[in-house]
């Protein structure tokens, strides 16, 4: 995918963000929810953008807190799953906290997602608990977490 370039976010991407939202997820963000997690100085989001069609192809992002890594959002349009971009983003969001003195890392995912939760999985996340009715439409979310000191 040589036509993938990685940036950072910003608010001038809330559109195209938002527009993504409502392809990827059944509980999608508004564009106003868009707007404060770009503009929240707490959070980091990259997004893969295509730069042969001008679109934003992903997009992933992070709140840090303290000594921890919430994982807020990865977002994949359909016609550029399975090519990896989930994975090069999730480690270059990596990249960006590791020199944070952080703890864990955190994230929610569908329990039906097992491909999402496989490549979580891959990266060393570990299912911790499952949280019944989570979602709006009553599925449950597997809370996972990546430990980065051994004694916690």
């Amino acid at each position: 995918m040589d036509n993938i370039k990685f940036i950072r976010l910003d608010i001038s991407y809330t559109e195209q963000m938002h527009e993504s939202e409502k392809i990827c997820f059944k509980d999608s963000w508004s564009e106003n929810g868009v707007k404060n997690e770009l503009e929240n100085e707490r959070a980091f989001y990259i997004g893969a953008v295509d730069t042969e069609k001008g679109i934003l192809a992903a997009y992933a992002g992070f709140w840090h807190v303290i000594d921890e890594i919430e994982i807020m959002r990865v977002a994949v349009l359909p016609e550029y799953r399975r090519k990896g971009i989930a994975k090069k983003m999730l480690l270059k969001l990596e990249s960006e906290w590791i020199d944070y003195d952080v703890i864990l890392a955190r994230l929610e995912v569908r329990e039906s997602n097992v491909g999402a939760r496989n490549l979580y999985e891959s990266l060393g996340y570990k299912a911790e608990f499952i949280r019944k009715n989570y979602y709006s439409d009553g599925e449950n979310a597997v809370m996972m977490k990546k430990n980065y000191r051994e004694d916690e």
